[in-house]
């Protein structure tokens, strides 16, 4: 998890993008929470399924002496190569180095500690491509969006069960 490493080499693995100033910016927090998420796109590009997501998240700060809680709504983009593994992906524990056979130890970067190759995690899962944190306006209005919506599934119901009758 991003808001939870010591150091950019324990996700480095997991990123195609320099996630130095995220891990920085990510240093005081204690705790975080997934809230929602909304898939937007999946495609394929290349060799690589691209998708992109938003992603609601409760993060818990400590910062002068006290507990601050914050709201993130972050745009991502995540990458996988196109012939990744599929079988038991969530149960996969220990990875080979392809170049000399090593177990591969994923918090310090995915290098092999003997010949220094770096697996490449995009065969096994997805990886991020890009991470951006919304600004206060774009979280908003995609608030604003949902109870738009649900205002009108619940008229477009309440109409079509005949409980009442919009005028035309």
């Amino acid at each position: 998890n991003i808001h939870m490493t010591n150091s950019v080499d324990e996700v480095s693995v997991y990123t195609n993008m320099d996630a130095s100033e995220l891990v920085k910016g990510y240093s005081d927090v204690i705790d975080c929470s997934l809230n929602d998420i909304t898939f937007l796109k999946f495609k394929k590009v290349n060799d690589d399924y691209v998708m992109t997501v938003d992603v609601g998240m409760d993060v818990l700060r400590y910062k002068d002496g006290a507990i601050r809680h914050q709201y993130e709504e972050i745009a991502l983009t995540l990458s996988a190569a196109k012939d990744m593994v599929m079988d038991n992906i969530s149960v996969v524990s220990m990875y080979k180095c392809e170049s000399c056979g090593s177990t591969v130890n994923l918090l310090n970067g995915g290098v092999c500690e003997y010949c220094e190759s770096k697996i490449p995690y995009n065969k096994y899962n997805f990886i991020l491509e890009n991470y951006r944190i919304k600004d206060e306006a774009e979280a908003k209005e995609k608030k604003i969006r949902r109870k738009l919506i649900v205002v009108f599934a619940v008229l477009y119901s309440l109409t079509a069960w005949g409980i009442i009758k919009l005028m035309m």
